[in-house]
């Protein structure tokens, strides 16, 4: 008989400023350190990712764990003085868990739901329970562009990183 129970990975080096997209049907994806928009699909597979461009992220059985950064931004420059970084962003599962981390200069407007989990942020956003789940919502810093976050099976937890590193 043959051994059916092969596994194939793929490491794909991806240039600044690229888009990357990146699909499979089961398996994880890992993203590190990209400097461009992403986008990743996935059936059954986790997904970790880390770019300085929005980010577009569909699982159907899988969490989802990102960070985002824009290193040119003003915030990294000169961190000491007060400024902002527009991100944007949509990330969605059926049956997992999202993290997302972004730093504290982030700007956008957020919203986010689940039916089965929980929501916590370190921003002061607006966090409700409800009977059918939790959302999050709210603006950081006046921000104009969207960032999604949606689960069905699984919570949502908006993090502040320190500094403004991928």
């Amino acid at each position: 008989p043959l051994n059916t129970d092969a596994q194939v990975d793929f490491i794909v080096r991806v240039p600044a400023g690229v888009r990357f997209v990146g699909r499979t049907v089961n398996g994880k994806i890992e993203d590190r350190a990209l400097h461009g928009d992403t986008e990743v699909h996935t059936v059954n597979g986790d997904v970790d990712l880390s770019t300085t461009g929005a980010a577009a992220v569909d699982t159907v059985n899988g969490s989802i764990v990102a960070a985002l950064a824009q290193p040119d931004s003003p915030c990294v420059r000169t961190p000491r003085r007060p400024s902002v970084c527009a991100f944007a962003g949509a990330f969605h599962t059926v049956n997992g868990n999202i993290t997302l981390s972004v730093p504290a200069c982030a700007s956008a407007n957020v919203q986010g739901k689940t039916l089965y989990g929980n929501v916590s942020s370190d921003f002061p956003l607006s966090v409700r329970s409800e009977s059918a789940g939790a959302s999050v919502q709210g603006n950081l810093q006046h921000g104009k562009k969207e960032l999604q976050l949606s689960t069905v099976n699984g919570s949502i937890r908006l993090r502040r990183k320190p500094g403004n590193t991928v």
